[in-house]
């Protein structure tokens, strides 16, 4: 019988999808790195404005095996993601790895993420909706993975940079929930592809290096704890989309909801104590949780003293 999740992918028929938006000097390089390991990559811009696109000309207009597709305006991760994967279907991939425009994968990832996907369905019975690998923020190798390592550990979500996924799955999970536009897509996903059967599966050796926010380390007392210090519109998006899918998930999955809550809580309480702008992001925040109540979704935009515009 053929598994819902496609079967087994092989390294040459895996496809890459980047989204971009406004990305740095930096991105060729890691452009390289994923093109080296895969078949074809296609890059999606979102960066809605001519200088973007006038620098993703110069760096792979040369290149072979990089396809490019600008959209016409800002329209979110998950619209680009959506429009990369049916790209990718459009040109006979069944496979594909996604990843975000600031993330560096080691250079055998792919290959450890096909040998680990290929251990995981020999271990379990359920189908496989994504696998990824941990991720460091430094780039520096922690540990040299083991193919032979088949432990896996489940996710109710994880990240979706660096996750290899079926396009025979995504057709029966759904499209990538674009009226997030950003914060709590990754999660959605997931947490759908779990209540139809399939397996979040992460491996527990480190394969790229991604960074969330920019994290900054601090000492209260005998604890140490770190801060994300992300943008007062990401703390929008965060507070509206963990709070919608924690309402939508309470019956299914009340951990869920409640390690959303949890989060909230702790996230808020060192925003309040550590990070700069705090009046503006507990602002944004209070927005997110009123437009989530209001089921007020889509792209919006915040001002600069933190309200809805």
């Amino acid at each position: 019988m053929t598994r819902p999740d496609g079967g087994i992918p092989t390294q040459s028929a895996i496809c890459a999808v980047i989204t971009t938006y406004r990305p740095e000097s930096a991105f060729p390089a890691k452009v390289a790195r994923v093109r080296a390991q895969v078949a074809t990559t296609i890059i999606v811009d979102d960066g809605a404005r001519s200088e973007n696109v006038r620098s993703l000309h110069e760096w792979f207009d040369s290149h072979d095996g990089v396809v490019m597709h600008h959209n016409p305006s800002n329209s979110g991760v998950a619209a680009s993601l959506n429009a990369g994967i049916s790209i990718a279907r459009s040109r006979g991939y069944r496979w594909v790895i996604t990843l975000d425009d600031d993330t560096l994968i080691d250079e055998d990832m792919v290959s450890n993420l096909v040998q680990g996907w290929e251990a995981a369905a020999s271990k379990y019975d359920q189908p496989i909706a994504l696998l990824g690998m941990a991720h460091a923020e430094d780039t520096l190798r922690r540990e040299a993975p083991d193919s032979r390592n088949q432990s896996f550990r489940r996710k109710r979500g994880i990240i979706t940079s660096g996750s290899l996924m079926s396009i025979e799955a995504f057709e029966k999970i759904g499209l990538f929930r674009e009226e997030f536009f950003i914060d709590g897509i990754d999660y959605d996903y997931s947490l759908r592809a779990r209540a139809l059967g399939f397996l979040v599966l992460q491996m527990p050796q480190v394969g790229m290096t991604h960074f969330i926010g920019n994290r900054t380390k601090h000492r209260i007392g005998p604890l140490t704890v770190y801060t994300s210090n992300h943008s007062a519109l990401r703390r929008y998006y965060w507070a509206r989309n963990s709070v919608v899918l924690a309402r939508e998930h309470w019956s299914q999955d009340p951990l869920f909801s409640v390690a959303v809550f949890l989060f909230h809580l702790r996230t808020t309480i060192l925003i309040v104590l550590l990070e700069p702008g705090k009046r503006t992001k507990l602002r944004s925040i209070l927005q997110g949780y009123h437009d989530a109540l209001r089921n007020r979704m889509g792209q919006q935009l915040i001002s600069p003293d933190g309200s809805g515009a």
